[in-house]
């Protein structure tokens, strides 16, 4: 009922919502005097103050009595309402002031391959359990995509991949690491001991693709060298490849860290790439508006800190 003068019509748009704090305090010290000394203001600037949030309601709040004010009955309706608003006032006010990661709450959107998930998303939720409990995270399958105008509406928070060029205005980034590619013998396959250039280009290979194509920066390299190689399955999934390689004489090209993730799975650790592949530069990418907000600061330094630890 703060802000209607009748049951049908909101005039929040009409009203300054400093009066609303001045009536909270006047209603705390029942006395115009004390309550100026609060707000640091005259007696006569408190009084006037009054006389426009009445002229609001149609209806006195307060009169005067033997010893300050009193409330009327709209008055004492109003009591719980003007000291509700003055505390969320001050919880908005504090909660940007005086940010404690512990008492976070909110909702950080990323945009990512499943590359990123494996690699930070496990020890990002790990230490956002500990040191911000009641934050949510919603990781989106990014498959490559530009995700430059969800940044600037707020459906997505940040983007994060190894795709990014030119960005538009608005954006910022940062970098997050440098991974190598090396690779990952499957089956019955060499897994002890790097393979041999010649054993790389006879054995099936398996592909990450994010488009959908046969073709990678391996294929590149190899042309360059006058050979090629014969890829026997692609998938868009950065976790499917582990449960494959069990199994399959397949061989499977990507980034050191996401093949030492796979351990976890298989008994195996990457090699290096008989071929030389370039790596890939891993970026973070927010919009501007989102800069100097604390909750999104705070998740930014601990993405890039998790980062460091692991290259």
């Amino acid at each position: 009922m703060l802000f209607t003068r009748d049951m049908n019509t909101v005039h929040i748009r009409n009203l300054d919502l400093n009066l609303l704090i001045i009536a909270e305090v006047i209603d705390r010290h029942r006395n115009l005097t004390a309550a100026a000394a609060e707000l640091h203001l005259t007696p006569s600037a408190v009084s006037h103050a009054l006389r426009r949030l009445n002229q609001y309601y149609g209806a006195p709040l307060f009169v005067r009595a033997a010893r300050g004010v009193v409330p009327t009955a709209l008055g004492q309706r109003l009591e719980p309402e003007l000291l509700a608003f003055r505390q969320q006032a001050q919880r908005t006010l504090e909660r940007h002031a005086r940010f404690d990661p512990q008492h976070a709450e909110g909702r950080i959107t990323i945009a990512a391959t499943e590359y990123f998930e494996l690699v930070i998303g496990h020890p990002l939720m790990a230490a956002l359990k500990q040191e911000a409990p009641r934050l949510q995270l919603c990781f989106l399958d990014a498959h490559g995509q530009s995700f430059n105008h969800a940044l600037e509406t707020g459906r997505v928070d940040l983007s994060v991949g190894g795709f990014f060029r030119d960005l538009p205005e608005g954006l910022s980034r940062r970098r997050l690491f440098h991974d190598e590619f090396a690779t990952l013998a499957g089956g019955k396959l060499p897994h002890k001991r790097p393979l041999t250039l010649a054993e790389y280009v006879a054995a099936a290979h398996l592909f990450i693709t994010l488009t959908g194509d046969f073709e990678g920066r391996v294929d590149t390299a190899l042309r360059a060298l006058g050979q090629r190689r014969r890829v026997a399955a692609a998938t868009t999934s950065f976790a499917t490849p582990a449960w494959l390689l069990l199994t399959e004489d397949l061989v499977l090209t990507a980034p050191r860290l996401l093949l030492a993730r796979y351990s976890t799975f298989i008994p195996r650790k990457p090699q290096p790439c008989p071929v030389p592949v370039p790596g890939i530069d891993l970026q973070m990418i927010w919009h501007q508006r989102t800069q100097k907000d604390p909750l999104h600061q705070f998740v930014r330094e601990k993405i890039a800190s998790l980062c460091r630890e692991r290259t």
